[in-house]
């Protein structure tokens, strides 16, 4: 067929470009690398979380391997008691452990053999999971460890520093044997006399006996006179502990915590604490059997665990069994056999001033270095000398040539009120005073009594055959670093002067000292505890033993309200001393103090010179921190 041209107005039009079709294009264009820009960054945001979380995840594994590391520990101290006191050789225990060893620098490296060329050993404890530790301090006196514990997952190393010690006294803010009063506190247990011969405040012998006085650790020789534990147990009533002696029970004297009262620290007691709304915001445990029905998930059951009412910050817990307080490294013989730090004789009193202090001692006899002469302790001024810095400064008994009589004012230094007692009555008109305080036996001249206050920066520990008078604020500098040990062969008490006075009066042509009037508290004595600034705040910062008696003010029932109690440190004491006295209704402050107790947490870390461990405390781990870990473990 041939071929057919169409004229050119029949042929088809041919479309006109548009000009934005190239345009057109290149949002495409950039809209799929927009997408491929964002498909990629998020594959690649979605690869880096894995792998963070993964990192997150490990450094979780690493962290908690480190923790087993010091349970690992915790374990092998409690099942083998010489794991690391007797370490000597590589054949040793702790030597052999497959998470010890490597390089130098572990506690135990050099009886273990270890050097910078020792292998590091971990212990596996799963697929991705290893720990090693080191012991980096160990104190066998205080039986208190410090642990470097590193965990692995991955490549992820992570450690931990551990503190581990068996339990002693202060591990505790408070802690007491038994929870009634001091038997030898002439303010609870006292008769009136009037034979000027004899004290005024002396103790009720019968009753003192019967709650306690005059027992050291719970039976007399012979075996008849017995101090228990032993609860009264009645469906109608609270659990009452009762106290034996030859047969005859006694109702005893219990002081309480009551509302207002915040104790912020651990707190154990082998008694059954009274409280009538105290906060306690730590670990609480007692040898009370009622605390053996509280339940964790019921906290309306945790009121058990005292006699009365307490705001619990965690559940207490019950100890099956009383806990042995500690017989101290003998700081006499540490003193007087071991030669060690500052030793005084006779009522002695320390003012201390940072690194210094000032000393009254009039009946030293000893000359050590530093510790001032016997003539300059005997003098009016006192001597200055500097604080034996962690070391031990030790109250003794007098020799046996000095009289037990009162001690007057003036003779331990200027402003202390204790008396003027002058010997037998003679002539109309005559007077004398005294300090009801120091009319008692264990309070007179020749007796080993340390009389202490003052702002201090070194760690020290006094200590004194007979009692510590706290007679104003002891401020450390620093108490993260400045540990003040305060241990008293008897009782631990805050100096709160009541005075009395006496007047010589005619009888039978003869004189004799007239019945005691009453003077009241020394109005002066308020300023001597002002290191910080505050009258009324009475501060004390440190570790506390009173062996065989309390802690408690002087004439708790006299001298009005003197403010807040602020303790920062530590109790532990045979008996329970008394600081003030309340309203048991309202909790009105009627004298004394109330209390405001804080634990110094570097007590968990350390502790001061001869505060030894409890003798039937376990190890346990009493502080946890993180740490870098050492360049060889990474």
């Amino acid at each position: 067929m041939a071929g057919v041209t169409l004229p050119r107005s029949s042929r088809p039009p041919v479309p006109a470009r548009s000009g934005e079709a190239g345009i057109t294009m290149v949002v495409v264009l950039v809209a799929a690398v927009v997408i491929m820009v964002t498909v990629l960054g998020t594959f690649a945001f979605l690869s880096q979380s894995i792998k963070y979380s993964r990192h997150q995840q490990d450094t979780d594994l690493a962290l908690a391997a480190a923790q087993s590391g010091l349970s690992d520990l915790l374990a092998q101290l409690r099942g083998d008691p010489t794991y690391l006191s007797e370490v000597s050789d590589p054949s040793d225990p702790y030597c052999r452990d497959e998470a010890t060893g490597g390089p130098e620098g572990d506690y135990f490296a050099e009886p273990c053999g270890w050097n910078d060329s020792t292998a590091v050993q971990w212990e596996s404890i799963g697929d991705r999971q290893e720990y090693h530790f080191a012991i980096t301090t160990y104190s066998p006196i205080t039986e208190q460890v410090e642990v470097l514990s590193t965990g692995r997952a991955g490549d992820v190393v992570r450690s931990l520093k551990g503190y581990v010690g068996r339990e002693a006294s202060d591990k505790w803010l408070y802690f007491t044997d038994y929870e009634l009063a001091d038997p030898t506190d002439y303010t609870t247990y006292r008769t009136w006399t009037n034979d000027p011969a004899e004290s005024v405040y002396g103790p009720n012998q019968l009753t003192s006996q019967g709650c306690g006085g005059g027992y050291s650790l719970g039976t007399q020789a012979g075996g008849t006179n017995e101090l228990g534990y032993k609860w009264q147990m009645s469906p109608t009533s609270p659990v009452r502990r009762t106290y034996v002696n030859k047969g005859l029970s006694f109702e005893c004297a219990v002081p309480d915590f009551v509302a207002g009262d915040v104790i912020d620290g651990p707190v154990h007691s082998n008694d059954t604490i009274r409280s009538s709304g105290a906060k306690f915001t730590d670990r609480f445990s007692t040898f009370d059997p009622k605390c053996q029905g509280a339940q964790a998930a019921d906290p309306a059951t945790w009121n058990r665990c005292v006699d009365g009412t307490a705001d619990f910050g965690v559940m207490p817990t019950y100890r099956d069994g009383p806990l042995q307080l500690p017989s101290t490294d003998d700081p006499r013989e540490a003193a007087t056999q071991g030669g060690r730090g500052c030793l005084y004789q006779g009522p002695t009193r320390i003012v201390f001033d940072g690194t210094k202090m000032r000393v009254w001692s009039r009946h030293t006899v000893t000359n050590r270095p530093g510790c001032g002469t016997p003539a300059a302790l005997a003098s009016s001024g006192g001597v200055e000398v500097d604080i034996p810095a962690d070391d031990l400064i030790y109250v003794d008994v007098a020799g046996s040539g000095v009289a037990h009589t009162m001690i007057p004012s003036g003779a331990i230094g200027d402003g202390l009120q204790l008396g003027t007692y002058t010997g037998a009555a003679a002539g109309p008109g005559v007077k004398y005073t005294y300090e009801k305080a120091m009319t008692l036996p264990s309070k007179q001249d020749g007796i080993g009594n340390l009389f202490v206050e003052g702002s201090f920066s070194a760690s020290v520990t006094v200590a004194a055959h007979g009692s510590v008078v706290i007679t104003g604020d002891l401020v450390a500098e620093d108490p993260a670093t400045n540990l003040l040990g305060v241990i008293s062969g008897g009782s631990i008490e805050i100096y709160n002067p009541i005075m009395v006075s006496h007047t010589s009066t005619p009888s039978g042509g003869r004189y004799i000292w007239s019945t005691a009037a009453e003077l009241g508290r020394d109005p002066t004595w308020t300023q001597n505890h002002d290191y910080d600034g505050d009258t009324t705040v009475l501060r004390i910062d440190a570790a506390m033993y009173a062996e065989t008696a309390g802690f408690g003010l002087q004439n708790w029932k006299e001298g009005g309200p003197l403010g807040t109690l602020k303790l920062y440190g530590s109790i532990a004491q045979r008996f329970r001393g008394i600081v003030g006295y309340h309203d048991d209704q309202t909790g009105a402050l009627y004298s004394g103090y109330r209390k405001e107790y804080t634990y110094n947490e570097s007590l968990t870390k350390s502790s001061p010179l001869l505060f030894s461990p409890i003798k039937n405390g376990t190890w346990v781990i009493t502080w946890v921190e993180r740490t870098d870990a050492p360049p060889a473990l990474r």
